[in-house]
């Protein structure tokens, strides 16, 4: 995530260790622009340390020998091209001419410091807000930000269940991963597994490594999703599988010079793959597949992710979707959740459930509440689809105008939820798994 500042013509940008540089042209003017991060706490405080203390060499602050008096300041508000609130302060410190802009995204802020020691901001000040009018928030992230990016596809329903070939395996170990020889012909290749990587990225970039490839998606044993992947290349086949964990993943890696034994070293692979137990179980909270709303940016949380609508800043409209969870915990989890809204929020007591069912027969059970925000009426709905293992958690805050529009977006999403798979009652593993892995015990 960034706050996105156009740079002008002729200006220089620059990459500082956190956050960017921009430097005019024709004078000693630059604008320092700082992450996004957590809203502070304490506002107008921050915005007078950011204003004394700037240094736009690394972004951190510095003692000045004398504090200049802030009865010499003005404060000042902008309101962006997005809607978006800044709070601004400006005023001479020592020999430079200075101006803070606080930004506000939901729980995010940003801040931007600008410096000149050529000319009062008198001077520039109009240059400069015409810039900082035209920023905005962006939320994309450098990782996933659901399932159904991460799987690149609509997933599997079904388990297609796999059994090592009938090969005598030996276990060796290669820097920390676990290494699979055939014991009869161990020159015939390897299969290498790779355990607790992060960070997790989506199963198409995965495979980028292995040319003209096309994922095929599995379900563990386990319960956990599972992509695999094969290229020959001549008298060599290449295998790719990956198995996704909680905030990790597992690499598996299979090569084979012997192609009367491509077969068996694919099948292999995939085996390996099918029977990964990484240990986490099905009744924990999980991320699920749906498909969020078109052009919304996600901020992505633990335990959740928060889709933000184009037009929050004008009209608040928010889509919180929560992991998935158990039956015997939603009661629980879902007082917590309201639970951790302000007391004062609440206007009137919660409407529902209301239920009706979706074309699968899964049950979807309706909350309605009203309450206040920023002196306004606020609305919420929160929807939870219902099946034997699981309970999917969606849950929508909007400015009352945009009440007829969530309901609708609440639906269209809540019909995209993929059930997520659970592992069998008494899972089965091959005498072949057994063999390999049993060495692993010691």
């Amino acid at each position: 995530m960034k706050l996105t500042v156009p740079t002008p013509p002729g200006w220089l940008r620059q990459q500082l260790v956190s956050g960017e540089l921009l430097k005019a042209p024709s004078r000693d003017l630059s604008m320092i622009v700082m992450p996004i991060e957590g809203a502070k706490l304490e506002p107008l405080k921050w915005l007078w340390s950011a204003l004394v203390h700037a240094d736009e060499r690394s972004s951190s602050v510095y003692d000045l020998d004398e504090d200049p008096d802030p009865s010499k300041f003005v404060t000042g508000q902008i309101k962006t091209i997005g809607s978006w609130t800044a709070l601004t302060v400006e005023g001479k410190v020592g020999t430079e001419s200075r101006l803070v802009a606080y930004y506000t995204f939901l729980d995010l802020s940003a801040t931007v410091i600008v410096r000149c020691t050529d000319g009062d901001v008198a001077e520039w000040k109009d240059e400069v807000i015409a810039i900082l009018y035209r920023a905005m928030p962006d939320f994309s992230q450098d990782r996933p930000t659901c399932l159904a990016e991460i799987l690149g596809a609509k997933p599997p329903l079904l388990r297609a269940p796999v059994t090592l070939p009938p090969h005598t395996w030996r276990r060796a170990s290669s820097g920390g991963d676990a290494v699979l020889i055939a014991r009869l012909d161990p020159d015939a290749g390897w299969i290498r597994i790779s355990a607790g990587l992060t960070p997790q990225r989506n199963f198409p970039e995965m495979f980028a490594e292995l040319e003209d490839a096309w994922p095929e998606l599995g379900i563990t044993d386990e319960g956990e999703y599972f992509a695999v992947a094969h290229a020959q290349r001549g008298r060599m086949l290449r295998s790719l599988a990956f198995v996704l964990g909680a905030e990790t993943y597992m690499r598996i890696e299979g090569q084979c010079v012997s192609p009367d034994q491509f077969d068996a070293f694919a099948l292999a692979v995939r085996a390996v793959a099918y029977q990964s137990a990484l240990g986490y179980g099905a009744r924990r909270a999980r991320p699920f597949y749906y498909v969020p709303p078109a052009e919304w940016g996600a901020l992505v949380r633990s335990g959740s992710t928060t889709w933000v609508s184009p037009v929050c800043a004008r009209a608040y409209h928010v889509l919180r979707v929560f992991d998935a969870c158990p039956p015997e915990q939603e009661a629980t989890l879902r007082r917590r959740r309201f639970e951790s809204i302000a007391p004062e929020f609440m206007v009137t007591p919660p409407r529902g459930p209301a239920v009706y069912y979706r074309a699968d027969e899964r049950e979807v059970r309706v909350w309605s509440y009203t309450g206040a925000l920023a002196g306004g009426e606020i609305r919420i709905l929160e929807a939870t689809v219902v099946d034997a293992a699981y309970c999917y958690p969606i849950r929508i805050t909007c400015d009352p105008r945009l009440f007829d529009e969530s309901m609708r977006l609440l639906e269209e999403v809540v019909e995209t939820i993929v059930p997520l798979p659970a592992p069998p009652a008494e899972p089965q593993v091959s005498k072949a798994s057994i063999e390999v892995f049993s060495e692993w015990a010691e």
